[in-house]
């Protein structure tokens, strides 16, 4: 299966690539059979519906991702009404949907949401959409049944992140424009989890170099 990752920076926040979209396309594309690709709305706010229409033509994704922190979820209702467009089913993760699980499969369009750590849960949710096999058992999705929501427990959190794949910064378009702004700054992901401690992660993060 195909999935295409937006960056919904539709107010043109150039100050920090997306670290959470691009990890979890690298593992996708390195560690599965699936295929990802990014497509990042920041240096295109004013024509984003056009962009996003010819990204998906180009790269015929089987479903959207979409990763968010609070901040964006304005942005991110706007890009879900319009993947809808193309009927596409739309996967949301990141801090936001982990902590409000519930409350962010109820917005209109949304089908699935990620708790936790995306990278085993998305791709055994791809593997099962592939297969057309059942998502009761998986962990760490929420989805409707019936109309109602239903919250499969156990979200999985990653403890040895270098047992991840480095980020794919090729996967962005637009590195040149960021760099522009930021200097030649790439960013690596040396832990997982909130920077603080939280009742949602139990801990606070733990660094690897």
């Amino acid at each position: 299966m195909r999935i295409s990752f937006v960056n919904p920076t539709l107010g043109g926040d150039y100050s920090a690539l997306d670290i959470a979209s691009t990890t979890l396309a690298s593992y996708l594309n390195q560690r599965t059979t699936h295929k990802a690709s990014i497509c990042d709305l920041t240096f295109h706010r004013n024509s984003w519906k056009s962009f996003l229409g010819s990204h998906i033509k180009q790269n015929r994704p089987d479903v959207i991702g979409i990763s968010t922190t609070t901040l964006y979820m304005p942005y991110v209702k706007q890009i879900i009404k319009e993947a809808k467009r193309y009927q596409l089913p739309v996967i949301l993760g990141g801090y936001h949907a982990s902590i409000y699980p519930e409350e962010s499969l109820a917005i209109d369009g949304v089908d699935f949401i990620c708790i936790g750590d995306g990278e085993y849960v998305l791709s055994g949710l791809m593997d099962r959409l592939q297969d057309k096999s059942s998502i009761n058992d998986l962990a760490g999705l929420c989805f409707k049944q019936g109309g109602i929501p239903r919250i499969n427990s156990g979200g999985s959190f990653i403890e040895d992140i270098n047992s991840l794949p480095l980020p794919d910064w090729d996967l962005w378009q637009d590195l040149d424009k960021f760099f522009y702004f930021i200097g030649m700054l790439y960013i690596i992901g040396t832990a997982k989890g909130a920077q603080c401690q939280t009742t949602w992660r139990g801990c606070k993060e733990h660094h690897v170099v």
